[in-house]
């Protein structure tokens, strides 16, 4: 049980840190074995405000212990003290466009506010909730502010959690936003960052300057070969920052399958470079992914991204729209380009299909077809004649 919202350390070198600690929680969970569920009863007041709504905030000042245990649980829903089991709700409305996504229109889910916040005020190198065992599920919590360090994410999963052990579930969530919805603040680096098997549904997911997702390492030559599934989340407002690349969902799994999620609103004007501003990026030789009825509006170099020997892809039924470009380069609805980054091979044998596709500032499909070394301004290069290996006569 989770009943203040305090954090440090009481004992010293005791096993214990401050009893009733979120902290303590995740210390005794990964000491008893088999499946342990948090439950929050705070006997302490609310200790933040915002946006009509009032709740408990936990501001962490170093990093928390890794979920080291199977089976658990990290829950935000507030209980209340007298009986323990009724729900409070202090802070009540909901956070999301809401609406519908995709050419066929799936239901996008708000989500609901949290009671409990867990902010890390950029105080400490390291990521915030980070899963080492499987079947964790991390819900109904806003977290924001954790880690210093150009990798460090607000939830991290690695790549010990397997299919086998059991995947991650990470839904219910405001990731990089305060339990209002509003902005976390600070420097805010990773959303959420996977290098195993998860499902990440229903968060709303804002407001990060390097990637607000991250489904792999294959960049550091470290792919996830455990499946993602990242279905009905919004992800809004990814930032410029000139220290990062700054995609809404990148480094996709192999077999990874995203679907009915609302991507959306590039925050500032970055260089026209292809490694950065994208709404998907599909990059590092991924492989056999489904990108379907997704909405991705008013992102910058391009709606999808798609390079580096990646390929047997299926991009379809999506809504791809208002993309920018910058100084008139770039702004694909979906940008192929073939340059080398880890791989010396173009893109292959990807499927895009039945995809809405309009009011972008570049073309609806830019093939660029220029390859060689690393060049990050192949941003499109407009209409690609056909060539004269097809069998076709045109």
């Amino acid at each position: 049980v989770v009943v203040n919202t305090r954090d440090g350390d009481d004992d010293g070198g005791a096993p214990r840190t401050v009893q009733g600690s979120l902290r303590q929680f995740i210390q005794n969970a990964n000491a008893i074995a088999g499946a342990n569920t948090m439950r929050f009863v705070p006997a302490v007041s609310t200790n933040a405000t915002g946006g009509g709504g009032n709740w408990w905030r936990i501001d962490i000042t170093s990093a928390l212990p890794d979920i080291t245990d199977v089976g658990i649980t990290v829950d935000g829903t507030a209980y209340d003290l007298t009986d323990g089991v009724s729900v409070v709700d202090p802070n009540p409305g909901q956070v999301g466009s809401g609406g519908t996504v995709g050419v066929d229109g799936l239901t996008l889910d708000p989500i609901d506010r949290p009671e409990l916040e867990v902010n890390g005020g950029n105080a400490f190198a390291g990521s915030g909730l980070v899963v080492d065992a499987g079947t964790a599920t991390i819900s109904n919590l806003a977290i924001n502010g954790c880690g210093s360090g150009v990798l460090d994410a607000q939830i991290w999963v690695n790549p010990t959690v397997t299919a086998a052990a059991g995947e991650a579930t990470i839904t219910g969530n405001l990731i990089g936003t305060l339990a209002d919805g509003s902005d976390g603040g600070g420097t805010q680096i990773l959303g959420i960052s996977t290098n195993g098997a998860a499902t990440i549904s229903n968060n709303y997911i804002a407001y990060f300057e390097n990637n607000s997702v991250m489904m792999s390492q294959a960049f550091s030559g470290s792919p996830n070969i455990e499946q993602v599934n990242f279905i009905n989340n919004e992800v809004a407002f990814p930032t410029y920052n000139a220290g990062f690349t700054g995609d809404a969902v990148s480094d996709i799994a192999n077999g990874a399958v995203i679907r009915g999620n609302y991507i959306h609103d590039y925050v500032g004007v970055p260089p026209a470079e292809a490694l950065r501003g994208k709404g998907i990026e599909i990059w590092y030789q991924a492989q056999n992914a489904l990108i379907e009825n997704n909405t991705i509006e008013n992102m910058s170099t391009a709606g999808i991204g798609i390079n580096d020997g990646s390929g047997n892809n299926v991009v379809r039924r999506n809504i791809i729209t208002g993309t920018t470009g910058t100084g008139g380069n770039g702004g694909a609805g979906i940008l192929i380009t073939s340059f080398n980054d880890t791989a010396a091979s173009p893109p292959v044998d990807n499927l895009l299909t039945e995809n809405s596709i309009y009011g972008n500032a570049g073309l609806g499909i830019d093939l660029d077809a220029r390859g060689g070394p690393v060049d990050p301004a192949y941003v499109g290069d407009g209409v690609t004649a056909n060539d004269n290996l097809d069998p076709d006569s045109g």
